[in-house]
């Protein structure tokens, strides 16, 4: 295994550490740098957090903007009873190695 792939693992227990003991609900987005198979990922899953991505229209999930095949590495994670809509990538904008995206994430009605 890869050095960062350690520093993130330590990371992510970290995160899982705060939304533990958070009184209030937690949403955590950000460059992940690794796929939803990943430990970091399904940790977060099994903190209860969902994928605003599962929330959206079905897509390909590209938002590393590399030679890699379509990988999405970054997320946005959201406890329920919220929900997410209008998912995008924005795979037009090329001004990172990242595409950026967006979720209007609400209250379930």
């Amino acid at each position: 295994m890869c050095k960062a792939w350690y520093e993130r693992t330590g990371q992510i227990d970290t995160i899982a550490r705060i939304i533990e003991t958070s009184e209030l609900p937690v949403v955590v987005c950000g460059d992940f740098n690794d796929i939803p198979t990943s430990y970091a990922y399904q940790k977060m899953l099994n903190m209860g957090l969902k994928d605003v991505y599962q929330s959206g229209p079905i897509q390909w999930g590209r938002t590393y903007n590399g030679n890699l095949p379509k990988l999405r590495i970054d997320h946005c994670l959201i406890p329920e009873p919220y929900g997410a809509t209008d998912y995008k990538i924005y795979d037009e904008i090329d001004a990172s190695d990242h595409y950026p995206f967006s979720a209007v994430i609400g209250l379930k009605e």
